[in-house]
């Protein structure tokens, strides 16, 4: 036997050996160490095995503890141990095993360890022994469930403390900042806890190329349950902020389900809003951007209410209340721009409106100075039109289908209704078409003019005022009508047309008709309905002189007929026959001179008066009360002739007026002789059958002009 070793009860192995310091047993049945075909003991290093390792092939039954730094089995089914189990007394220790490994009480499954058939993925199960995933917990009832819990060992917990915390990373991946921790959930405190406080966050962390666990917060889920993406202390219970830079929209919402409601708000909100958009620093871009690029029957927004409420409310409002300097751009509350080249059943904007009693669109610009209430710009119309106003209502009761009030009584300077037509032949068309009724009383425009008249002051009161300016000449004939009226009437034996009929009564002066006419024209003319070129005109200048007027077109003689079915009867007034319009006399005939007088009825002082006098001599005068000239002017389209009795035309004085005058001669002067004579000479040409004659009527000498034929 070697030294340094021994061995027990071992019998026919005299020449047994083993490395010194070793223990060699080999028994039988009834040993302590049973079944043992080999048990060593090894100070030193002796291959597989580490210096002080116990060798044991066989089963070991142990009473009372067993102490080991190094325990090795191999070749086992079952480690059987009743009570307590103590591996390893130090942090280095490292207690490892091959296989599945479990813990159960007497019923019930506690933990299991095992891994995938190739030993690649690892399975641990809690409270079940096939765990589906790497971790897997199984617990509770339906009512709670399997609970996991991480649980700060600090006892005093004060505001942004992290109760605990799960992190995600790659610890195997081999890059520079690949093995950090990529996202982390964590438990913060938002308070310092006490008996009554506990207040808790959760902070959901991500990383791109650094550790999660540094940044801030990518979602949080606060105290109250408020979730913020991006904002750490959320407002709401979802507020999301998007972080300027990133070319991503704070929400996205990608919904593929063609017939499920994508975003859906139920909101029992009665006074605070259900949604609120706060862009106050979009300035060029869109606040609420909707496409809808294949929509046919659909609506792109569609704004419901079915409210039965009697208090006035808006179902859609839009608001612009900033104050832009005079010189700024244009702002628009609502700007549609609907360039769909559609038929013509397309509208850029239409109301439906089932409104009885109510108002279908109201517009209040009651800021309004110079601005407009309501602009319609069509610059592309051709047979179109730029306001179209439709009333087919049957019913037989007083309406206005358009209506315009301006009702403030110191407005003087406002106007109801302006249109101004810059092009075009018409300015403004009233097509009229009444038939159907019998009974109905037909009016193709109706103007109803009340006014009060102040106590003092002058202004007149026009119920149809025309102003009608024409400031170039056109190409061609211009002709220019300020009031057309163009009345057919039907013959049917009962019919009367009436092209205009005036009516005024009630005033202190009544006037049926007063024409103001610039000189040079005509105040007023009719013309006959066989051929318009043939009229009668009456005109009047500022200076009194008035001109009547009968033309016929063909050179033939316009008579000035008065066919009156009575007397006429001009009433002296103290010595004077008048003709009076209320306030001034229009003519008047003088009995006792006898004179007759026309007056001008814008200024009475000018006049035209035919004086008659002893022997029948008669004498035309015209008046301007300012001292102007008065003309008279004969426009006759025929002859004036003067006879048959004879008579002269003289002047009044000798050689004090003129035949004419060196602007306006007399074409052709047809004479018998010719008597000349000034305060120099006094000659008489007298017309010979070959020649001409002048004589001195002074010397009585006459003479003779020598002619030369011409050939």
């Amino acid at each position: 036997m070697a030294a340094n070793w021994a061995y027990v009860g071992c019998t026919g192995i005299l020449t047994a050996s083993g490395p010194t310091g070793s223990v060699y047993y080999r028994g039988g049945a009834s040993s302590l160490i049973t079944g043992s075909y080999n048990l060593m003991f090894y100070t030193a290093s002796v291959s597989p095995y580490h210096p002080d390792t116990l060798v044991l092939n066989g089963t070991l039954n142990v009473k009372g503890t067993v102490s080991a730094s190094h325990l090795h089995i191999k070749n086992i089914t079952e480690i059987d141990a009743t009570g307590s189990t103590k591996f390893g007394n130090t942090n280095d220790d490292l207690h490892q095993r091959t296989g599945s490994f479990g813990i159960s009480t007497l019923s019930t499954i506690v933990f299991h360890a095992t891994a995938s058939s190739d030993g690649a993925t690892p399975y641990v199960g809690v409270g079940t022994e096939s765990p589906i995933s790497t971790l897997e917990i199984e617990g509770g009832l339906t009512t709670v469930g399997a609970v996991l819990t991480l649980g700060t060992k600090e006892p005093t917990v004060e505001a942004n403390d992290i109760l605990g915390r799960i992190n995600f990373y790659a610890p195997l991946d081999t890059g520079t900042d690949s093995d950090e921790i990529g996202a982390s959930i964590s438990a913060v405190a938002q308070a310092t806890f006490s008996d009554s406080v506990n207040s808790t966050a959760l902070h959901f962390q991500t990383g791109k190329s650094e550790d999660a666990t540094g940044n801030n917060a990518a979602m949080v889920i606060d105290e109250d349950g408020r979730v913020g993406i991006g904002d750490t202390s959320p407002d709401a219970l979802l507020d999301l902020q998007g972080a300027s830079g990133t070319a991503a929209p704070t929400l996205l919402v990608d919904h593929l389900d063609a017939d499920v409601i994508a975003i859906d708000i139920n909101t029992a909100n009665d006074t605070a809003d259900a949604i609120d958009i706060t862009a106050d620093a979009v300035t060029t871009a869109n606040v609420i951007d909707i496409t809808a690029d294949a929509l046919t029957s659909g609506t792109a927004l569609n704004i419901t209410s079915t409210s039965t409420s009697t208090t006035a409310g808006s179902v859609v409002k839009i608001a612009a209340t900033g104050n832009r300097a005079d010189d700024s751009n244009a702002v628009v509350g609502l700007d549609i721009d609907f360039d769909s080249t559609a038929g013509t059943a397309a509208r850029a904007f239409r109301i439906d409106s089932e409104q009885t009693t109510g108002i279908v669109a109201e517009i209040d610009g009651n800021a309004l100075t110079t601005g407009a209430a309501l602009d319609v710009s069509t610059s592309a119309l051709t047979t179109g039109k730029a306001v179209y106003i439709g009333d087919n209502s049957a019913n037989t009761g007083t309406r206005n289908s358009v209506e315009i009030v301006q009702a403030h009584a110191s407005a003087t300077g406002a106007t109801a209704l302006t249109v101004q037509s810059d092009g075009g032949n018409t300015g403004m068309f009233l097509d009229k078409n009444a038939s159907g009724v019998a009974a109905q009383n037909a009016t193709g425009l109706y103007i109803d003019f009340d006014r009060t008249v102040a106590a003092s002051g002058t202004n007149a009161h026009n119920d149809i005022g025309i102003h009608l300016d024409v400031t170039s000449r056109s190409l061609g004939t211009s002709t220019v009508v300020g009031h057309d009226v163009t009345v057919t009437g039907y013959t049917d034996g009962t019919s009367t047309a009436t092209g205009m009929e005036l009516t005024t009564t009630g005033a202190d002066t009544n006037n049926g008709l007063i024409i103001d006419c610039a000189d040079g024209g005509t105040d007023f003319k009719t013309v006959s309905s066989a051929d318009p070129a043939d009229f009668f005109s009456i005109s009047t200048t500022t200076n009194g002189a008035t001109t009547i007027t009968t033309v016929d077109a063909s050179a033939a003689l316009a008579h000035l007929t008065m066919a009156i079915d009575g007397d006429i009867t001009m009433t002296p007034s103290s010595g004077l026959v008048a003709l009076n319009d209320g306030s001034n006399n229009v003519f008047d005939f003088n009995v006792a001179d006898p004179t007759f007088r026309i007056f001008d009825d814008d200024q009475p002082a000018n006049y035209c008066s035919i004086a008659v006098g002893a022997n029948g001599e008669t004498t035309l005068t015209t008046v301007d009360y300012d001292a102007a000239v008065a003309h008279l002017n004969f426009v006759v389209d025929g002859d004036i002739i003067l006879g048959p009795g004879g008579g002269d035309v003289l002047p009044d004085a000798d050689g004090t007026r003129n035949l004419g005058s060196l602007s306006k001669r007399w074409a052709n002067i047809y004479t018998a002789d010719l008597h000349l004579a000034n305060e120099r000479g006094d000659w008489t040409v007298i017309e010979e059958e070959n020649y001409l004659t002048i004589r001195n009527n002074k010397s009585g000498k006459r003479f003779k002009l020598l002619m030369e034929e011409i050939e």
